[in-house]
């Protein structure tokens, strides 16, 4: 093992990194999909009615969804945690060769 300090900048650095490429996650995943079902929504008078028919007699249990929320957020924790980790191990090295050598 080797006794290296842990250098809290480039740590704290490194977290505010992968806070925020996970909410960019999450958050660019969602305006993505937004965009998608505005731009391929049409309103239809005409066919309204088979949506309604659809949604009441044909839907398991009554209920329409897009899927559970949480592999878009499993998505953006693993993205907080490897790119800050990533980060992190970049700035050390770059650290690390900038030094002068004795």
């Amino acid at each position: 093992m080797s006794n290296r300090k842990v250098d809290k900048r480039v740590l704290a650095e490194s977290i505010g990194i992968g806070l925020a490429a996970g909410a960019g996650t999450v958050v660019g995943t969602q305006l993505v999909t937004g965009m998608i079902q505005t731009e391929t929504y049409v309103p239809d008078i005409l066919q309204a009615y088979e949506s309604v028919d659809y949604l009441q007699h044909k839907v398991a249990f009554g209920e329409v969804s897009t899927g559970p929320p949480w592999p878009l957020y499993a998505a953006g924790a693993a993205a907080a945690i490897v790119l800050g980790a990533v980060y992190y191990g970049v700035r050390c090295k770059y650290r690390r060769q900038s030094e002068p050598r004795s």
